[in-house]
């Protein structure tokens, strides 16, 4: 068994942290403080429920850097720097990062990135 740390209505702070985002998973035997049960809800799973695919709505994407250099000179500047996650063959700049990547409703684990305002970049034939 393992225990999910979920954001509660006590927790929450709108634009920064939503009710049943994920702060970490912990095993059956950690003890959390009396504070902690009353500021943040607390989920028992199985391990195996963790390790199956269909308990994931969509998995959480790799995030990768982009630069673009400014100039084929050379140069003191820095290259512009961009932080992407793919979606399909689009890669969507992330410009408003969730505070915590993954939430947990219906039974089931969901990142947070697509619920943002995030861009489409790029993307690839």
């Amino acid at each position: 068994m393992s225990q999910i740390l979920l954001i509660n209505n006590i927790t929450k702070k709108e634009g920064k942290a939503e009710v049943n985002d994920v702060i970490g998973i912990f095993p059956d035997n950690h003890q959390f403080s009396s504070s902690e049960k009353i500021q943040f809800n607390i989920v028992k799973i199985s391990d195996s429920f963790l390790l199956t695919k269909s308990n994931h709505d969509t998995s959480i994407p790799e995030i990768r850097v982009v630069r673009k250099s400014r100039t084929i000179e050379w140069t003191f500047d820095e290259p512009e720097i961009k932080h992407v996650y793919k979606s399909g063959k689009d890669w969507i700049e992330i410009t408003d990062m969730p505070n915590h990547l993954a939430r947990y409703e219906d039974e089931k684990f969901k990142e947070n990135l697509s619920i943002k305002n995030n861009k489409v970049l790029f993307s690839e034939e």
